[in-house]
């Protein structure tokens, strides 16, 4: 993992490259591919997407995956490899670079949603009903779509969309996802953008 935390004007965040390893990669992959399908990838509306002036913010499919695999969790290669977030140093350094940041140890509660972008899809700019976002970008590669292009717009910050890897940050910040263009409209094709999310909240854990 490389990882680099940086202090904005307002806030402060975190990017890891090569957030998992080749191997996890792979088991990630065959969960992915398994839920890009229009059977089970649900529509904005059904996924508590953010909305501004009554209208919804994104134009993308996902699956909340605590819901899927309530019973069982460990069913899901996803929340399993996931938990890596929270078996490392990263918040050591990451709750330093702000005053808001070091309440980031109080999060005992965290849940995952899958999505996934293709031809026409973005996110607008919005803030997350949490108290941090973790996203975690996926991609076949050579990559076979272009912008999809994540950024903090009040602050003037645009990051890449780089394969694996993983951005942390406090939810109250704005965010958004420029509109993805693929190069084959090809839908539900898994040559698209994929971004795991975790929300971390205060409150008792699983």
């Amino acid at each position: 993992m490389l990882i680099e935390h940086i202090r904005s004007k307002n806030f402060g965040y975190t990017v890891v490259d090569d957030f998992y390893t080749n191997r996890e990669l792979e088991e990630l992959w065959k969960e992915l591919e398994y839920f890009t399908s229009p059977n089970r990838l649900f529509s904005p509306d059904m996924t508590f997407s953010a909305t501004g002036d009554g209208e919804l913010l994104k134009n993308n499919k996902s699956v909340p995956l605590d819901s899927i695999y309530q019973n069982n969790r460990r069913m899901s290669d996803i929340l399993r490899l996931n938990r890596k977030l929270f078996d490392n140093t990263i918040f050591d350094d990451f709750s330093n670079l702000h005053p808001y940041n070091a309440c980031i140890k109080e999060c005992s509660l965290d849940y995952t949603l899958l999505s996934y972008y293709e031809n026409g899809d973005y996110y607008q700019s919005h803030k997350d009903l949490a108290q941090f976002t973790a996203l975690t970008w996926i991609y076949k590669e050579p990559k076979m779509f272009s912008g999809g292009e994540f950024s903090f717009p009040e602050d003037d910050v645009h990051l890449e969309t780089k394969n694996n890897r993983m951005i942390l940050f406090p939810s109250w910040v704005s965010h958004k996802v420029s509109e993805v263009i693929m190069e084959q409209d090809v839908e539900f094709s898994s040559n698209g953008r994929y971004c795991i999310t975790q929300f971390m909240c205060f409150g008792s854990g699983y």
